[in-house]
């Protein structure tokens, strides 16, 4: 039945419960890994190019089930593939407390990157894209912003594994993501017409019959998928945002192997990453408020920029203006750059096909999420230091900034509409 207009919009909740779990996601999918690939290459002996494989093993599985998880989205919903999504996260970490063998780390990594890839973030943003138009960037971000609070949860991890060992920390990683996950799954709708209610939460037309206020929605504008893969920008694009998660994806993955490296004690090696990822909130609040005032290309472009330098710092991270360097423009590139995925894909090509052209948007990202963690740890096994893998992730990024700044203005967002 159709939902009463209530006096808070209800799209607004729906954006509350996807940045909940969003940061719960990213803290046991994606941040916390660098604690525990300390502790595994301590207990086992695995090589750093071994143990980040299975980083990037993750990585390459997703690239495989996120075009499909796109399709899936649009046919089944988000709340469905959302619900899905945590249940093989929690069922993956559950499994990886158990790991005594390379082979078994990877099999749990594999489920729990399943599970990352059939819902997490594209159903959320799915979600989101059809209750909200004229606020769709702060809403966007706003479901971001859940990732850089990830931060506030990584001290817990630290201490789950200082306290119970990394096997006890694994197994509440995956209770939790259960216990949480699973109920704010079910606030998820797909879109706001069936309920009676108007993206944005604008009223009806007093005029509309209440056959017109209920019926489900039409046919979005934008392109189809097949016109989408036709389009130079479509490449371009996810091209340019690939070379972004090339070098912080393997920033991620080796950032307290890092700190540990160049002398800071361990207890502060964990601080700093908190830190940084707390610090995205600079890029990420202010891009909350203001989006829809920025021209997405260039502002691409400047972000792309920050990266680079960001990560080159961090490569000399042994001084303290220098790691203070990188974790400003990392937190600034980073912070505001991933929410932009969706939203550049919603702006340059509708929301027609949203779910499944924001999959296949990602195959780039997803290629360059591989390669990185994988290429800096070999380079460390090679040479003992991550200060030449750094110094090569960092170019990747700035060789974007020309490209991304070869694309026209975005055709479905607001400002082209002004």
């Amino acid at each position: 039945m159709p939902l009463r207009p209530p006096r808070i919009f209800f799209g607004w909740y729906l954006v509350a419960a996807a940045s909940v779990m969003t940061m719960l996601v990213a803290t046991v999918v994606f941040y916390a890994f660098p604690l525990f690939f300390v502790e595994l290459r301590a207990e086992f002996g695995w090589s750093a190019a071994a143990t980040a494989g299975a980083y990037s093993f993750q990585r390459a599985q997703g690239g495989i089930a996120q075009p499909i998880s796109g399709f899936l989205i649009n046919r089944f919903g988000p709340r469905l593939m959302s619900i899905i999504s945590m249940i093989l996260i929690g069922l993956g970490l559950i499994l990886l407390s158990r790991t005594n063998a390379l082979w078994q780390f990877y099999a749990g990594s594999l489920i729990v990157s399943l599970g990352a890839s059939v819902g997490f973030i594209y159903a959320y943003n799915s979600a989101v894209v059809a209750w909200f138009h004229r606020h769709r960037k702060r809403a966007i971000s706003i479901v971001y912003i859940g990732s850089p609070l990830a931060g506030l949860l990584l001290g817990g991890v630290g201490f789950l594994i200082a306290s119970l060992g990394w096997r006890d920390a694994f197994l509440a990683c995956g209770i939790i993501t259960f216990a949480v996950g699973i109920p704010l799954s079910f606030m998820l709708r797909p879109s706001p017409e069936p309920y009676g209610l108007r993206p944005d939460g604008d009223p009806h037309d007093a005029e509309a019959s209440l056959e017109t206020r209920t019926a489900p929605p039409a046919a979005r504008a934008g392109l189809t998928v097949r016109q989408a893969l036709r389009s130079r920008v479509f490449w371009v694009l996810a091209i340019a945002l690939g070379t972004e998660s090339f070098a912080l994806n393997g920033l991620i993955v080796h950032q307290k192997a890092h700190l540990l490296n160049v002398g800071f004690a361990g207890a502060a090696a964990v601080l700093i990453i908190q830190a940084m990822v707390l610090g995205q909130l600079l890029g990420r609040v202010p891009f909350a408020m203001l989006a829809d005032r920025f021209e997405m290309r260039r502002l691409a472009a400047v972000l792309f920029g920050l990266a680079a330098v960001g990560v080159l710092a961090f490569a000399y991270a042994g001084t303290l203006w220098l790691l203070a360097l990188a974790a400003l423009c990392i937190a600034l590139a980073h912070g505001t750059l991933a929410p932009m995925h969706p939203i550049i894909v919603a702006d340059y090509f509708g929301t027609r096909s949203f779910a499944a052209l924001f999959g296949l948007f990602e195959i780039p990202s997803v290629i360059g999420g591989v390669l990185g963690p994988f290429l800096l740890g070999r380079a460390v096994d090679l040479q003992g230091t991550y200060v030449t893998g750094l110094i090569i992730a960092a170019i990747v990024p700035a060789l974007a900034v020309p490209l991304v700044l070869t694309v026209p203005k975005a055709p479905y967002g607001i400002s082209a509409a002004r």
